[in-house]
């Protein structure tokens, strides 16, 4: 028997339970689809490694496990966007309304008295 006629008869008859289980972890029928995918492709290649006479159905379970698993680490790091709703970012002020706030700033700055405005130049300006 070869190869591909062993992986056939020996694993693929737990597709359905596999894709069950991947449904009830994703609760969306193309997630769990690409999982049991994922899935499949890992244990045919690692297929040469699996012990015969060992429980099959474990070790696809726990391959399952582990595509769940680096499937939640890939989201994880990927970015997220978000829609913008409304009337989108704030335009910035033009550049009289910019000039003129720093006269105002240095206004208030000359009104304070002397020990408070020299704490704020220090430490602001």
């Amino acid at each position: 028997m070869t190869r591909d006629e062993r992986f056939e008869t020996d694993a693929l008859p737990h597709l359905r339970a596999l894709y069950g289980t991947a449904y009830r972890m994703t609760r969306n029928a193309h997630d769990a689809e690409d999982l049991v995918q994922e899935t499949f492709l890992r244990a045919y290649r690692g297929f040469d490694r699996f012990e015969p006479g060992t429980n099959i159905r474990a070790w696809l379970f726990t391959i399952l496990h582990r595509v769940r698993t680096d499937a939640f680490r890939r989201a994880g790091r990927s970015p997220q966007t978000v829609e913008m709703i409304g009337e989108g970012p704030a335009v910035p002020a033009p550049q009289e309304a910019l000039a003129s706030g720093a006269e105002d700033s240095e206004r208030a700055l000359l009104a304070l008295p002397e020990v408070f405005r020299v704490a704020v130049i220090l430490r602001d300006v």
